[in-house]
């Protein structure tokens, strides 16, 4: 739960110092970077590997981890994101070990996580799915990568759509 906020250009702002005084003042802690851009595709990162790995396999992390193949799927969905982000000129941050943060989400046999996307779906609701790993699979195209794992979720995420609104 870290909140960064910055200028695009990576510039100090006062715009950015008067925003993190009225947060702090309602008691959330901001940190004001230079690199907001990098902090923005870091955390696109950690939710597009999350969507898609329980997108497509419709369950929590826990279950993901008492599955056979689950860790090695993590460590596929994890590596074909990064692989994606770092084209586009933004590899993952080894300070923030995105993909650590992920493999370790996804090893808990106890855990109920599930991504905001996850529970959409399973309350019927539409998703971010097309915003977030249909933009990541999108661009994967526009730079000639090979994405096999997020075109399957957003495959499935656009399924899920058609589904949801036409229901028989």
């Amino acid at each position: 739960n870290i909140t960064m906020i910055g200028e695009l250009d990576g510039q100090s702002s006062d715009r950015c110092m008067a925003i993190k005084t009225a947060l702090e003042a309602g008691g959330i802690s901001v940190q004001v970077v230079d690199n907001i851009n990098v902090m923005m595709w870091e955390k696109f990162l950690g939710f597009a590997c999350n969507a898609t790995i329980a997108s497509l396999t419709r369950s929590r992390a826990g279950v993901i981890a008492r599955t056979i193949d689950g860790a090695r799927f993590v460590s596929e969905v994890i590596g074909e994101c990064a692989k994606v982000v770092t084209a586009l000129g933004y590899p993952p941050l080894p300070a923030f070990n995105t993909a650590g943060i992920v493999a370790g989400v996804f090893s808990q046999p106890d855990s109920t996580y599930g991504p905001s996307l996850l529970i959409d779906m399973e309350e019927g609701r539409p998703t971010e799915g097309e915003h977030t790993v249909g933009d990541l699979a999108g661009r994967a195209v526009k730079a000639g990568i090979s994405a096999p794992l997020l075109t399957a979720a957003r495959c499935n995420l656009q399924a899920y759509e058609i589904n949801r609104s036409n229901p028989k």
